[in-house]
């Protein structure tokens, strides 16, 4: 796999790229610990790794036979991260949880130890470089009391927002989206702390374990994934949620385009089999509209952003690149990607003329902060002060 991607290719200029006229402040960006940030113990108990020499590492839990290559020098936080950073004008990243630490179906000690590292490397992450990044930290779902436990913890430590699955896997096997009273408790505190919440999919081959091909082809990193978050949002929105839960805002990860693509379904859904809904419900069409309901614009198609801004949406959609993994957006390291850079989608469609300029901008570094912190102009001045090293 490593070979077939040009691993050392620096950042080029490229005719569309208009970053030097205004930043970026990338919703969506995960940072993987150096070797020596992981603790003995974690690497004692196998939970967390990076094996291999430069070039040729991996990211492995071997206490369940996973690994993931490191394709790029920036996967770390180092001079070449900090040089891409620079060198595409993102002046500011959201750190997201690695997926690997959501710790779907761990029992509760190594759930809390992998929770414990990946809370504790952010911590230190955004307190060591407070003008680049703001994190974000996770818990676990199926262990209700240690999560809330958590929250309350983390959210003294000076965390804006908390990081979660979309599903989450129950004792006794299934999987449920993450809307059921476990998570409306977390849900309940993340409100009482001020706190906004992320969702992200993962484990797609767990939940479709009856489907054979599932991953053929990275299959289900390109469609699972996108269904699961689907899921998510449609039972967030058909249960009422975000109406519930009106102070805490709520962002979705991967562009969310398939619940909006099948919008008008599910709307037909639900006036034509009322008695499957409940009473709570509102029409879906209207979560379209939902003032705390935020999504990254990582669509990999600027149709795709002429589509959303048709719908009426696009005021909710904030920049994000899932930097550094190849599947990201705007990923310049990967063959036959090497002229494209975070933004790129965006410039792509303003010189179409589906967007404005104003539009660009909006989505590019002002939308991310009014997922994190709404309205609070306190918080937003907070925000600009660190950036600037004030």
């Amino acid at each position: 796999m490593l070979g077939q991607l040009t691993f050392l290719l620096k950042p080029q200029k490229h005719e569309l790229m208009k970053r030097e006229a205004f930043p970026i402040i990338d919703g969506h960006q995960h940072a993987v610990p150096m070797k020596v940030e992981i603790p003995m113990r974690i690497r004692n108990a196998q939970l967390f790794d990076i094996e291999g020499p430069p070039g040729q590492q991996f990211m492995t839990q071997k206490f369940i036979n996973w690994s993931r290559p490191i394709s790029h020098p920036t996967f770390f936080i180092n001079n070449e991260r900090l040089e891409m950073m620079e060198a595409f004008n993102i002046e500011h990243a959201i750190i997201l949880t690695l997926s690997q630490m959501y710790c779907n179906g761990f029992d509760e000690i190594r759930t809390y130890e992998l929770m414990s590292f990946q809370n504790d490397f952010n911590c230190t992450l955004q307190e060591n470089y407070p003008s680049k990044f703001t994190t974000g930290f996770v818990v676990q779902p199926r262990y209700r009391d240690q999560a809330l436990k958590e929250i309350e913890k983390r959210s003294a430590e000076g965390f804006d927002f908390l990081c979660l699955p979309t599903h989450y896997e129950r004792p006794d096997g299934t999987y449920v989206s993450c809307t059921d009273e476990n998570c409306q408790a977390i849900f309940k505190q993340a409100e009482e702390f001020g706190l906004a919440i992320q969702f992200h999919p993962y484990d797609y081959e767990k939940v479709m374990k009856n489907l054979i091909d599932v991953d053929s082809f990275w299959a289900g990193h390109v469609l699972g994934l996108q269904y699961l978050t689907a899921h998510l949002h449609y039972q967030l929105t058909c249960k009422n949620l975000h109406t519930k839960f009106k102070d805490v805002n709520f962002a979705f990860s991967h562009g969310n385009i398939l619940a909006t693509a099948t919008m008008g379904r599910k709307t037909q859904a639900f006036d034509g089999r009322r008695d499957l809904f409940p009473e709570v419900s509102g029409r879906p069409a209207d979560a379209l509209f939902a003032p705390n309901l935020f999504s990254d614009l990582i669509t990999h198609d600027p149709e795709l952003i002429l589509y959303l801004k048709a719908k009426g949406c696009l005021g909710n959609y904030f920049e994000g690149t899932d930097l550094p993994y190849p599947l990201g957006q705007g990923v310049w390291y990967v063959e036959g990607r090497e002229k494209e850079y975070p933004g790129f989608m965006l410039d792509v469609a303003e010189q179409k003329g589906y967007i404005t300029d104003i539009e660009n901008r909006m989505i590019s570094c002002r939308t991310t902060p009014r997922w994190l912190y709404g309205d609070n102009a306190a918080a937003h001045l907070v925000l600009r002060n660190r950036i600037e090293g004030k």
